[in-house]
């Protein structure tokens, strides 16, 4: 009655009381990925949105439709404003990525993953010792991706990190077919 009277406001609370009395984990996510919805699409609150796609988290931290959301709103915060008022939001990124990374099996979806990850680590977060762990761990899985040799190679200039630097330069050149 009330989603078709369009009370959300009052909908969510009623869901989410729901969610919190119900002993089945299986409809508590159900619920709260309902809530979340609701909080994320229709009533455009991003903050509680994230609040309960975290309580999704909590009932099954393997979800990977919260994860998805949570990276999606995180993202388009981050996107969105300058580094120090997106700074909270950027590292809230990296760690829901990091967190994909570990349960994905898939060898590209990880790498492209792990691309994502060094990017917020290396342009947000100004963490470059993080970007490069995740550009290296790219490398551990396939030596010779050429957009992770890459990066580092521009990372390493940047940072005068000669040593490395001639490493992934002989990297790319045993990998170069000219």
């Amino acid at each position: 009655l009330l989603a078709m009277q369009g009370r959300v406001d009052e909908l969510v609370t009623v869901v989410a009381r729901r969610a919190e009395l119900s002993e089945d984990a299986g409809v508590r996510l159900v619920l709260l990925h309902r809530v979340a919805a609701l909080y994320e699409e229709t009533l455009r609150d991003r903050a509680k949105a994230i609040e309960a796609y975290k309580a999704v988290l909590s009932v099954d931290d393997t979800d990977m439709a919260a994860l998805d959301a949570l990276e999606r709103l995180y993202r388009s915060a981050v996107e969105g404003v300058g580094y120090s008022a997106g700074a909270a939001d950027a590292r809230e990124l990296a760690l829901v990525l990091e967190r994909k990374i570990e349960l994905t099996t898939d060898l590209q979806v990880r790498q492209e993953l792990r691309h994502a990850a060094a990017a917020v680590y290396e342009y947000q977060l100004d963490d470059i010792h993080q970007a490069i762990g995740q550009l290296t761990a790219i490398l551990d899985d396939d030596q010779g991706e050429q957009r992770a040799l890459a990066e580092l190679d521009r990372i390493y200039q940047k940072q005068k990190l000669w040593p490395e630097l001639l490493d992934i330069v002989d990297r790319r050149a045993l990998l170069a077919v000219n």
